[in-house]
């Protein structure tokens, strides 16, 4: 990893550019076998795997080869899912939809296959907003226990009160502003069983074209930067340092760069600082200075502590099937 120049700061726009391009000729020329695949889905990719290659080795040929890569990854993952996924059409309305809890094994199947990180939180509670019965949510959104000791401070008990937004997808063609009517819904929900919440916490990466506008429209506050953003790789594919502790049983910076067959390598690019946004539930909560923090990077430990426990518990009893049968499982009371 280098420190940013301003060379850096002129190359990458212009390399992403070239690699948003690259998606949509290649999604553009696409057949029955990549139908699932969606351009912006491919870009995802590239974005978070072309900083692993040295700027200077970036050419057209090899950005074409890595989407050629990435596009074949998407086609074998999300192969078999076509009968589930929400069917596009202008006639969805908000109003008619349903907001539910939903089953760890959809929430599995939506985040492995279709969320740009391709990785499933085990920690977590998972919500669905759907239009259409036996289909998945056209949205969805997974809470996670908090366990970010980088930002947590004494002003509140942070493992006990806050839950981290870590997973949120929608399936291209949906309505607008299904995100945050999702997130309405959800923090009423909160509201109603989860009493002893009082915010929310997410993450922006700014470095895939996120600006977190959607969070501020729905009066999310920056609560700060995290700084050394880093994307690890194993085997030439992304995965997240929390998979990586998981797998391996320590941080990425901790393990050698061979295990095995696996090869585990870091993005060498120079990135910019990850957003995280902040927002309450209505109660009154002192969440930090109103100005912006700059936190240090997160470290993924083995073990994400002892507060998991009760969402994993509570989660491992919603049993696969429709969303009403899951609201009942739940005993989440009406319809949101």
């Amino acid at each position: 990893m280098h420190t940013k120049t301003r060379a850096d700061t002129e190359v990458i726009p212009t390399i992403l550019q070239r690699a948003k391009r690259t998606a949509d000729q290649l999604i553009s020329g696409s057949t029955q076998q990549t139908a699932q695949v969606d351009s912006f889905s491919l870009f995802l990719q590239l974005a978070l795997h072309l900083p692993k290659f040295e700027i200077e080795a970036l050419d057209g040929a090899v950005i074409r080869s890595e989407a050629e890569r990435l596009l074949h990854r998407l086609v074998t993952a999300r192969s078999g899912t076509a009968h589930q996924i929400p069917r596009l059409t202008n006639r969805r309305n908000l109003a008619t939809s349903l907001f539910s809890p939903i089953s760890s094994d959809v929430a599995r199947s939506i985040t492995e296959r279709y969320h740009y990180l391709m990785s499933f939180r085990t920690d977590s509670i998972h919500f669905g907003l759907t239009f259409e019965q036996n289909k998945w949510p056209s949205v969805l959104v997974s809470l996670s226990s908090f366990d970010l000791d980088n930002v947590a401070d004494e002003t509140v008990e942070w493992t006990k009160e806050v839950l981290v937004v870590s997973r949120v997808y929608a399936f291209p063609g949906v309505p607008k502003n299904s995100i945050s009517f999702t997130l309405a819904k959800l923090r009423k929900w909160l509201l109603a069983n989860r009493p002893e919440i009082k915010a929310l916490l997410t993450y922006c990466n700014t470095n895939l074209g996120f600006t977190g506008a959607s969070y501020e429209a729905d009066n999310w506050r920056l609560l700060g930067y995290e700084s050394c953003t880093r994307y690890t790789y194993l085997n030439g594919n992304y995965v997240t340092d929390r998979r990586i502790a998981e797998l391996f049983g320590k941080a990425p910076d901790e393990l050698p760069r061979t295990i095995g067959n696996c090869v585990i390598s870091s993005s060498v690019w120079p990135l910019e600082p990850l957003r995280i946004f902040v927002r309450s539930l209505g109660r009154t909560v002192d969440l930090g200075d109103d100005e912006p923090q700059l936190f240090g990077r997160w470290k993924a430990r083995a073990q994400l502590g002892a507060n998991a426990q009760p969402l994993q518990s509570r989660q491992a009893s919603i049993l696969s099937g429709s969303p009403s049968q899951e609201r009942k499982r739940w005993g989440a009371g009406p319809e949101l």
